[in-house]
C-alpha cells in the first residue's frame, strides 16, 4: 500500500483533486509502528523501470499518512475512527488469506480476522450515526482473489449474523459500496544501503517499486466522486465489469510468469531481469506471449499494450525479482493462470502450444524432487532449489513415477492437480512428455531452442 494507495493519494492532494490524509491500521503488533511515529508517518518511494521505451529514477516523499495504529494496541482509537464525519474510504491488503470467516471471532473483544474487525468497526460507525446512508463507506478491498469486494462483504454478512446485530446494521451495510478491485505493481522492498544514497539512507521505511500501476475498480458512478484517482493516473479504470481486466492480467503477466519461473530457473537464470537479459530465452518469452497467449486471449489493442508493457516491466534492472519466489505453488498457478490457454489453443490451431507445454514440462522436472530433512529439494545441472507447495501436489508429481504409463502421462492424468485428465488429450501429453524428456537429460537450452523455431 505505501507504494501503491499511498502514492496515488498524495498525487490526488497535491493537484488538488482529493484534500484527505490516511491512517494506516496494522492488524497486528508491528515494529514498523515505531518508526513510523519516529519519522513523523513520512517516508520515500523510490520509482525505478523502464517507461514508454525509457529508464526512469525518481523519488516520491509521501506526506499524506498521518496516523499509524497497531490494533492489538489501539485498538481503542481505532473505533474511534468510525465516529469520523470526514472518513469516506477503507482500503486494505491483508493477503490473499485475510478474507476469511472465523467463527470464534468475537464482537466483544479484537476479533482476529480483517473481515472481524471491519464488522466490529462498521457496527461501531452504525451505533454512532445510526441508519443515515451519508455515513455509508467506500470499501476497497485489495487482497489478490476474484470477487474480493464481494468476499469481503459476504463475510461481513456472516458475523453480522454470528453476533446477532440488528437488521438496521444488515439495512446501513447494503449502503456501503464493497468494490472488487484488481491491482498490479510490482514492489522490491527497501534497497540495500549501498543503492539508497546518503539522501535517503536514514528513512526506513525507503520502498523501491516499478513505474507501472494498475488499479481497476468495479463500481458504479458513486465510486468515482468519491475518489477520483483516475484524474491523477489514467491506469485507474472504473468498471461495471473487471472480468475481462482480471483476465487480461491472470493470462499476460501471471501466465507468462508461470510458463517461465521454472524453465528460466533450470536453465540456469534466478531474477526475471536476466531471464529477459538472455537473448534465447528473451525469444522464448516473446513467442510464448505473442504467439500463444494473445492468439486465444484475443489479440485487441488493449491485450497488445497490455502485453507490451508487461515485456517492458519484466526488462527493469532495478527489481530483485526472484524466480524461485515466482514458482512458488507453480502447480496450481499454473491451473489457474496457463491451463485454459493451452486447452484453447490446442483446441483453436489443432497443435498443443510449444512454450506453454515446455513451462509445464519444466515445472514437472522442478516437482520431480527428493523430501530431505522435512523440506522438498531439486538438484538439476549443480544447482539447488527448495519447493514450495501444496504437500499432497508435491508428492502426487513424486509418487507418478511409478506410473506405468509414464511419469508425464501420471501427472497430466492426476485430476486433483489440474480439475480434468490432461493425458487424455494426446497432443498436449505428447510434446509435454517431448519438452519434459529433453529437460530430465539436462537439455533444457535444446529444449527452449526448438521451441521458438516457429516464431512469431
Amino acid at each position: 500500500m505505501r507504494a501503491f494507495a499511498d502514492i496515488l493519494i498524495d498525487d490526488m492532494n497535491d493537484r488538488n483533486i482529493f484534500n484527505s490524509s490516511i491512517a494506516v491500521c496494522q492488524p497486528r503488533s508491528s515494529s514498523k509502528r515505531d518508526i513510523f511515529l519516529s519519522q513523523n508517518c513520512n517516508y520515500n518511494v523510490i520509482i525505478r523501470g523502464v517507461e514508454n521505451g525509457r529508464t526512469v529514477s525518481r523519488v516520491k516523499t509521501v506526506t499524506s499518512v498521518r496516523e499509524y495504529l497497531s490494533l492489538t494496541e489501539d485498538y481503542g482509537r481505532f473505533l474511534e475512527f468510525s465516529h469520523s464525519d470526514s472518513l469516506r474510504i477503507i482500503i486494505s491488503n491483508t493477503t490473499e488469506a485475510g478474507i476469511a470467516f472465523d467463527e470464534n471471532d468475537t464482537v466483544r473483544a479484537v476479533p482476529d480476522t480483517y473481515p472481524g474487525k471491519l464488522t466490529a468497526f462498521l457496527y461501531e460507525r452504525y451505533k454512532f450515526f445510526g441508519a443515515d446512508k451519508n455515513a455509508a463507506l467506500l470499501i476497497l478491498p485489495c487482497e489478490l482473489i476474484e470477487n474480493n469486494g464481494a468476499s469481503l462483504k459476504q463475510a461481513v454478512l456472516n458475523y453480522a449474523d454470528l453476533w446477532n446485530l440488528e437488521d438496521g446494521f444488515k439495512d446501513f451495510l447494503g449502503c456501503n459500496i464493497f468494490a472488487s478491485t484488481l491491482v498490479d505493481r510490482i514492489v522490491s522492498g527497501r534497497p540495500d544501503a549501498e543503492s539508497l544514497g546518503e539522501m535517503y539512507r536514514g528513512d526506513r521505511l525507503c520502498d523501491v517499486c516499478e513505474p507501472y500501476a494498475f488499479w481497476g475498480i468495479e463500481a458504479d458512478e458513486r465510486a468515482r466522486e468519491i475518489f477520483p484517482a483516475d484524474k491523477v493516473n489514467k491506469n485507474v479504470v472504473f468498471t461495471r465489469n473487471i472480468a475481462p481486466y482480471r483476465k487480461r492480467k491472470v493470462r499476460i503477466l501471471n501466465g507468462v510468469h508461470t510458463m517461465c519461473a521454472a524453465a528460466a530457473l533450470l536453465y540456469g537464470k534466478d531474477t526475471v531481469y536476466e531471464m529477459m537479459s538472455d537473448g534465447l530465452f528473451s525469444r522464448f518469452v516473446k513467442k510464448g506471449l505473442y504467439g500463444e497467449i494473445l492468439p486465444v486471449l484475443g489479440d485487441t489493442d488493449g491485450a497488445r499494450e497490455f502485453a507490451d508493457d508487461t515485456l517492458e516491466r519484466f526488462s527493469n534492472s532495478f527489481l530483485n525479482h526472484r524466480l524461485i519466489d515466482i514458482s512458488l505453488n507453480s502447480v496450481s498457478k499454473f491451473k489457474a493462470r496457463n491451463l485454459d490457454t493451452v486447452m484453447e489453443f490446442t483446441k483453436e490451431f489443432g497443435v498443443a502450444p510449444d512454450c506453454l507445454c515446455l513451462g509445464l514440462a519444466a515445472i514437472l522436472e522442478l516437482y520431480r524432487c527428493e523430501k530431505r530433512n522435512g523440506s522438498y529439494i531439486k538438484s538439476y545441472n549443480e544447482k539447488s532449489f527448495e519447493i514450495k507447495d501444496d504437500e499432497s501436489f508435491i508428492e502426487t508429481v513424486i509418487n507418478s513415477q511409478k506410473n506405468p504409463q509414464g511419469f508425464v502421462y501420471g501427472v497430466l492424468s492426476a485430476q486433483k492437480l489440474w480439475g480434468t485428465n490432461l493425458a487424455g488429450d494426446p497432443r498436449i501429453r505428447e510434446k509435454t512428455e517431448h519438452f519434459y524428456n529433453l529437460i530430465k537429460n539436462g537439455q533444457i537450452k535444446k529444449a527452449v531452442e526448438e521451441a521458438v523455431k516457429n516464431e512469431v
